[in-house]
């Protein structure tokens, strides 16, 4: 909870949100016969604390994929390459870095590419960069709408970016993404389970010259987007298939006492 519950606060509570989600991750996980987390640095950082190994396991959510939608082919709205990014417009997102970074594409990059923030919630701060930053030639605000329409416009796009960078939580835009079979581009803290160029490609996201330097190589490499693509897809059944995740649950209740496992 420490480095995730401030995320959602006004940065003025950030040291109560630290305190306040510390004592949590130290107090709250010993109630408990086996601790399930839902990505592999929450449990090392359970097991600095002193638990056991064996009694922390990592569970990767699933994708949250919606059934039965018309998909578009790529590249559907223009002759460029389309990016997108799906989400809320929250700062931890890292909306502000990625923006930077889009600034300085080269011309030749930036004529062959849009980016398109498929978004809820107030999007004035982040207009106000796209004027600021003269970027409303490569960047243009979507409506999220349902989910099945944010599902549409991530698998139109040619590749995603997840820049959040911000660590904690579950990364479902990136589960997603890679759901889709999308090339994407993900900061290496967050993508942790990974491949690097192989499954998603991999850079910096506080860093925004880093971020140019990944969406410089996603529009100009026609081969490694066709490999992160099929990467992608091969990302999800390894880490975040049902059957991998239903395994884990089940071993994890098989170890409980007796006593709970009668009533589950």
């Amino acid at each position: 909870m420490e480095p995730e519950l401030r995320t959602y606060l006004e940065s003025s509570l950030t040291p109560a949100a630290n305190i306040v989600g510390s004592a949590l991750d130290r107090f709250v996980p010993h109630l408990a016969d086996r601790v399930i987390t839902v990505n592999a640095r929450i449990r090392s950082h359970l097991i600095s604390m002193g638990f056991d190994p064996d009694d922390v396991v990592t569970a990767n959510p699933l994708a949250d994929v919606p059934k039965n939608v018309h998909t578009r082919p790529p590249g559907h709205r223009n002759r460029r390459l389309t990016a997108v990014y799906v989400g809320n417009t929250d700062n931890y997102q890292g909306l502000d870095e990625l923006l930077a970074a889009m600034r300085m594409l080269k011309p030749g990059t930036r004529g062959r590419l849009q980016l398109d923030l498929v978004v809820c919630g107030d999007t004035f701060r982040i207009s106000n960069k796209i004027a600021t930053y003269e970027l409303a030639d490569l960047v243009r605000i979507v409506e999220h709408g349902s989910f099945e329409d944010a599902w549409d416009h991530t698998t139109s796009a040619d590749f995603a970016i997840v820049p959040r960078h911000s660590p904690g939580g579950i990364p479902i835009k990136l589960i997603n993404a890679l759901a889709a079979s999308l090339p994407v581009l993900a900061d290496r803290q967050i993508a942790v389970d990974l491949f690097d160029g192989e499954e998603a490609l991999l850079v910096d996201m506080r860093d925004p010259p880093s971020i140019t330097r990944g969406i410089e190589r996603m529009v100009t490499d026609d081969l490694l987007r066709k490999r992160l693509s099929a990467g992608a897809t091969n990302a999800v059944k390894r880490l975040y298939s049902k059957e991998g995740y239903l395994a884990i649950i089940e071993n994890v209740y098989s170890r409980l006492p007796s006593k709970w496992v009668r009533h589950i």
